[in-house]
């Protein structure tokens, strides 16, 4: 409602009015609908030590988020009312649980389980392995889940993470990494975790 006038759609309204009880003039307002528009989306992908921070509110996300609109105190939009945009953020976080085998040769096997939350996120993870002896780490041990060691000391596996949110793709690594002594591994079956940090 303006005055005489209740408005209804877009369009020019017209209302007259008295000054002081006398002298009629007329006010003239043009009513234009803007439509709102939802605000952008925004998709981030952090590796261990990365966490989003917006760089207007500087507040930071740390954790799993889908879709959550997030406010900002400053309008960016000269024809919007609030400035928003909706954030989606994904941290992998990936354990490897080691398992030496001696089935007449030694192995070590590596169980890689995603410990991460997606929070309902659509992601698109693929991953490759590179198994090294930690003081060779230019040497290839294998790219499979299991490899056969043939003398004693540190062997180390690099997951490499290729992974997309939204239009968003990044790559992370997780290293870890096994000590096995031919002489006692071969005697018994032995297993140990280790998470990245």
């Amino acid at each position: 409602m303006w005055h005489c006038q209740t408005i209804t759609a877009p369009g020019i309204y017209r209302c007259t009015f008295k000054q002081n009880g006398c002298c009629e003039f007329d006010s003239v307002i043009q009513v234009d609908v803007i439509n709102i528009n939802n605000g952008p989306q925004v998709y981030f992908i952090g590796c261990p030590g990365e966490v989003y921070k917006d760089t207007i509110t500087n507040l930071l996300y740390p954790n799993c988020e889908n879709n959550k609109e997030i406010f900002l105190s400053k309008n960016l939009n000269s024809k919007g009312c609030d400035s928003s945009y909706f954030l989606s953020t994904y941290y992998p976080k990936f354990s490897t649980i080691f398992e030496v085998i001696c089935d007449s040769v030694l192995s070590i096997s590596a169980n890689i389980q995603d410990i991460a939350s997606d929070c309902g996120l659509p992601t698109q993870i693929n991953y490759s392995l590179h198994w090294y002896k930690k003081d060779k780490i230019n040497d290839t041990l294998g790219t499979d889940e299991m490899i056969t060691v043939s003398d004693t000391g540190e062997y180390c596996i690099d997951l490499k993470l290729n992974m997309k949110i939204g239009t968003t793709t990044k790559s992370c690594i997780f290293t870890s990494c096994k000590n096995t002594n031919i002489r006692t591994d071969s005697a018994s079956n032995i297993q140990s975790k280790t998470i990245p940090e």
